[in-house]
């Protein structure tokens, strides 16, 4: 069984050849449409040959990994704003003994 490059390529050029039934079947790119249809969790994106397909549900890490890349984000704004150097050493003090969200 080709996959769907293979069959999409082949189509293009000289045609994909098949039997069915014993009969040789040629397929060229006007009687081929090939697509993708994404499941519930999933953006799917094609182009050319190029299909990429992404999981779009969060985990709890995920999640915790997108929150402390904000917190840097800001850390490194305040610095910014403040006019400090890279080489210029700071101290970070957070407490979330009291933080009451409610990660997934």
């Amino acid at each position: 069984m080709a996959d769907g490059g293979e069959v999409r390529k082949a189509a293009s050029e000289s045609g994909y050849k098949m039997v069915i039934d014993d009969v040789e079947v040629v397929l060229f790119k006007e009687d081929v449409e090939i697509s993708s249809i994404a499941a519930s969790d999933f953006q799917v994106q094609s182009e050319g040959d190029l299909t990429i397909a992404l999981n779009k549900q969060l985990t709890h890490s995920l999640i915790l990994e997108g929150l402390s890349r904000e917190f840097v984000n800001k850390i490194q704004f305040m610095r910014k704003e403040k006019g400090l150097d890279i080489v210029d050493r700071i101290h970070v003090y957070y407490d979330s003994s009291s933080d009451k969200r409610n990660v997934p």
